[in-house]
């Protein structure tokens, strides 16, 4: 999750960080970055990284995702 937190606060390249896509559109539940689960068409890319990140960081309460670093988050 801590990886998760630097590739989308921006801590990473962006040529070397997996893409993730945040959603914009407003909600009044939840964190304000919740990420876009991508359907995938290739079995393998089901388990990939970023697809599995999508559902627990979409779970995570909106004190925990907006903290300033690494070392609070």
């Amino acid at each position: 999750m801590i990886q998760a937190f630097k590739i989308i606060t921006g801590k990473y390249d962006l040529l070397v960080a997996p893409k993730t896509t945040i959603n914009n559109v407003s909600r009044t539940r939840g964190n304000l970055h919740k990420l876009v689960k991508e359907s995938t068409r290739i079995h393998i890319r089901t388990y990939s990284f970023t697809s599995r990140i999508v559902n627990i960081w979409n779970s995570l309460p909106y004190y925990v995702v907006d903290v300033h670093s690494a070392d609070l988050f």
